[in-house]
């Protein structure tokens, strides 16, 4: 009889291992594509322009980030499990006894040939930092290397969205060692080695479209774009709300959502009410503030 249940149990854990080993893959290779955005830098804080290419970028990391959170990209499959209780509370995940229950993940990842163009998608707008020499990197992109090695990443343009992609990567590693006793260990500091600072504004526009044509691709490729624009529309809308009054969060939200307004205004108009929606509602919480 134990040898029975030993022997179902290795089934269901083989099963389990062979679903998630290539939904953990993917989930990380994604996490390593989102986090690289964060490894360009402004070589001077406070120039207008490289602070618009900043923003530029980070608006094409929220529309990755929502493209991946519509499509379940680090949820596991259902027959594994839809819910797990995490191991560690936090702001996302702050009961210590409730299971957290996973988006829907939309087959159509896991199908052989969706699965190659993601990956080679992905793959190519890491590589764009990490597989390039620093003459080819300032010729190509207008980008140098940092004077000094730095170990932290640019602030996102949308926190809330990376932290909770981050939150639930973390959990579905938590869920691939549960079921399937997979070893999920992420070695740190390969991000690190690549650091960039904008040297050319106009070269670097160039390494933002051709981060904007992959990710354009893959929401064309899985027919996605009313649900991400309407996501990055909300998560647009939410920078004008602030629960309790902060004049230094509120004035880096306004000062994003003004350089959203420009960046919107020419490249994506659908965009543009909802800034100013945020805009607006900032304006009416300055005078209930004062």
């Amino acid at each position: 009889m134990e040898t029975a249940k030993n022997t179902s149990d290795h089934i269901e854990d083989a099963g389990h291992e062979a679903a998630l080993t290539g939904v953990v893959a993917l989930a990380s290779l994604f996490s390593l594509c989102v986090e690289t955005f964060g490894l360009i830098h402004p070589s001077h804080k406070w120039d207008k322009e490289e602070q618009r290419q900043i923003a530029r970028l980070g608006l094409q990391q929220t529309r990755l980030l929502v493209w991946g959170y519509v499509l379940g990209i680090a949820s596991p499959p259902t027959t594994v499990t839809d819910r797990a209780v995490p191991r560690n509370p936090s702001l996302v995940y702050p009961e210590p006894s409730e299971p957290t229950f996973f988006g829907a993940r939309d087959p159509r990842l896991d199908e052989p040939g969706n699965r190659t163009v993601i990956e080679d998608a992905l793959s190519a707008i890491v590589d764009r930092t990490s597989g390039t020499t620093r003459e080819e990197m300032m010729a190509k992109y207008g980008l140098k290397p940092p004077r000094k090695i730095s170990i932290h990443l640019e602030r996102p343009l949308d926190p809330a969205r990376l932290e909770a992609f981050r939150e639930r990567h973390e959990l579905l590693h938590e869920v691939a060692q549960k079921y399937a006793h997979l070893d999920t260990t992420r070695r740190a500091g390969s991000l690190i080695r690549s650091s960039w600072q904008i040297a050319d504004c106009t070269k670097f526009a160039a390494f933002i479209s051709a981060t904007q044509e992959r990710i354009d691709m893959l929401i064309d490729l899985l027919q996605v774009k009313t649900a991400v624009d309407r996501a990055v529309s909300m998560d647009i809308r939410s920078f004008g709300w602030h629960v309790i009054p902060d004049r230094e969060r509120v004035g880096m939200d306004l000062a994003k959502l003004r350089l959203l307004h420009d960046i919107c205004l020419a490249d994506y108009p659908q965009y543009v009410p909802a800034v100013q929606q945020a805009l607006d509602h900032i304006g009416r919480e300055d005078r209930e503030f004062s």
